[in-house]
């Protein structure tokens, strides 16, 4: 998802990922999940077959892991806040984690070709000593819309590269 808010001369681009969940959904997720598993295991167990036992509670563990993984990664964001003097690109989860200061007359935004034709393009903000790639989370309608709103900025941008393979070849 991106967000753009303009004040009189700055300009901040907030850009996230879709979170098709949230948290609590993510957790009945996991709780109803869980339960069909380890009802069935405990059934199975009854009948005899018990070594089903550590493999269902395995198996409930590595989904509430990666749940809990992918639920996190969705709340990660980059703010670009582009002021008169400088770029500020500050990403993280709820706090600030990595912040890069650029200057803006020496900053200029690269728009990169996919090598494959059903990637999206990506993006990176460089000046002589950074170079720092963003909304590599987003989805390739929110990349669209970022390279969109990149262009009508008045920091300089160039295009590079060129798409290696297509999705269908020779289609008839």
């Amino acid at each position: 998802m991106v967000t753009v808010r303009r004040h009189k001369d700055r300009c901040q681009v907030c850009l996230r990922p879709n979170c098709s969940a949230t948290w609590g959904q993510t957790k009945l997720l996991i709780v109803v999940l869980g339960s069909v598993a380890l009802i069935v295991a405990v059934a199975w167990s009854l009948a005899g077959a018990w070594l089903i036992l550590p493999f269902a509670g395995l198996e409930v563990s590595l989904l509430a892991y990666l749940a809990y993984r992918v639920c996190r990664d969705t709340y990660n964001q980059q703010v670009l806040h582009i002021e008169p003097g400088h770029v500020v690109l500050v990403q993280g989860r709820n706090h600030n984690v990595k912040q890069w200061r650029l200057k803006r007359a020496q900053s200029c935004f690269v728009i990169s070709a996919p090598v494959h034709s059903l990637s999206p393009r990506m993006v990176e903000l460089k000046d002589q000593h950074h170079s720092c790639v963003i909304g590599e989370k987003l989805n390739q309608q929110d990349k669209e819309q970022l390279i969109d709103i990149i262009t009508h900025l008045e920091i300089p941008y160039r295009m590079a590269g060129k798409t290696k393979i297509t999705a269908i070849q020779d289609w008839q």
